[in-house]
């Protein structure tokens, strides 16, 4: 009984287009997707080598200006767990490493997809972070069997060239609205169990 909307204001985020692909040593069409609040790529696309990181750590520790001009690709493939308490780790390279790679002079960052679907061409999104001491640059997720190649090629020591073309961007504010109803129990009438459930979306 009582259902009715709470309405509130949100943060327009518009994905826009997305593409990627491999330039370099072969053509190869990627899929990615745009981080939740990703600055967009420069007009025409951004296109740069990809510097690789196997965790959030390792470009922790990169040297600061050694990724000017660079794309880093943080590749850290997440464990499957049965209860997801590998999600918040390596949750961590989306939601802190377009920051971090910022401060180190990246023009870009894409992550591998966090999810554990090994053969799945879908990638995952979700919220990234930026230090507001540095400028804000695109964030993507690329997927897994797309990340399985490029980890391949930088292996055998190929130099990677990646363009990138995110049009994300913020694009004022919107109005959302909770879903809220009551359910009466049985007994207790004055005690309250919450359930809460999120469409979890930036778009």
């Amino acid at each position: 009984k009582n259902v009715r909307v709470e309405p509130f204001t949100v943060t327009g985020f518009v994905r826009g287009a997305e593409t990627a692909e491999l330039t370099a040593p072969y053509p190869h069409k990627l899929h990615v997707t745009a981080l939740g609040y990703s600055a967009p790529t420069p007009k025409g696309g951004l296109k740069a080598e990809l510097v690789y990181f196997p965790s959030l750590d390792a470009l922790k520790a990169a040297p600061e200006g050694s990724l000017k001009g660079k794309i880093a690709f943080i590749d850290h493939a997440m464990t499957r767990t049965q209860d997801g308490s590998s999600y918040g780790p390596y949750g961590a390279a989306r939601r802190q490493g377009p920051g971090i790679a910022a401060s180190k002079g990246a023009s870009g960052v894409v992550i591998r997809s966090i999810g554990t679907a090994a053969n799945s061409r879908t990638p995952h999104t979700g919220m990234l972070s930026y230090d507001i001491a540095f400028r804000r640059i695109p964030g993507a997720a690329l997927s897994n069997p797309d990340a399985d190649l490029i980890e391949a090629m930088l292996r055998r020591g190929e130099p990677v060239v990646v363009e990138l073309r995110l049009g994300a961007g913020i694009r004022g504010e919107y109005t959302s609205q909770n879903v809220i109803a009551e359910v009466d129990g049985r007994e207790d009438s004055d005690r309250f169990v919450l359930i809460g459930g999120h469409l979890d979306s930036w778009d």
